[in-house]
């Protein structure tokens, strides 16, 4: 049974269409961001980090029962939406590098398995987003196998991953 999300004033709504308004505000305002910033910066290299919960997946019960679509179909939407999103604000850029790690929800089970971290509808986003943009010689995707990476920018090394392992204590 669905929530009126009318009653509700939209709390907790989430489907493609809002997905996509996102990715197009993303790009919207990470173009005016970097215009500003060229006013007094050259910045010929543009380093995003793509870490994970692509798509909503099945590891919660109630995900399986309220995603919108299925996951194979979400993970093909979001990896079309995706390499649209990246093509608009990589033309900004003399190069564009695209730093990939899986996060928790796109995993293929519900139970945590750590001998092929990679298994994961997120890897299958990455993968269908780089072949999207394979023509795109400016345009580098790093998809790792693990669910953590290293990342060189502007020489310094960034340590990223989703960070679902990381566990919290007193709410924090």
């Amino acid at each position: 049974e669905r929530v009126n999300l009318e009653a509700t004033g939209g709390l907790g709504e989430y489907n493609l269409e809002i997905f996509r308004q996102r990715a197009g505000l993303w790009a919207n305002t990470f173009l005016r961001l970097m215009d500003l910033k060229r006013s007094r910066l050259e910045i010929p290299t543009l380093d995003l980090f793509l870490d994970g919960d692509m798509v909503s997946g099945i590891i919660h019960d109630e995900l399986v029962k309220t995603n919108q679509v299925n996951v194979m179909d979400s993970a093909a939407y979001v990896a079309l939406v995706m390499s649209h999103a990246i093509a608009r604000v990589a033309q900004s850029f003399e190069e564009t590098r695209v730093s990939c790690t899986v996060g928790n929800h796109g995993r293929l089970q519900q139970k945590v398995e750590f001998k092929e971290p990679h298994a994961s509808w997120d890897y299958v986003c990455y993968q269908m987003m780089a072949q999207f943009l394979a023509n795109y010689e400016h345009i580098k995707f790093d998809i790792p196998r693990s669910t953590w990476q290293i990342t060189r920018v502007v020489n310094h090394d960034w340590l990223h991953f989703h960070g679902h392992g990381i566990r919290s204590w007193n709410n924090m």
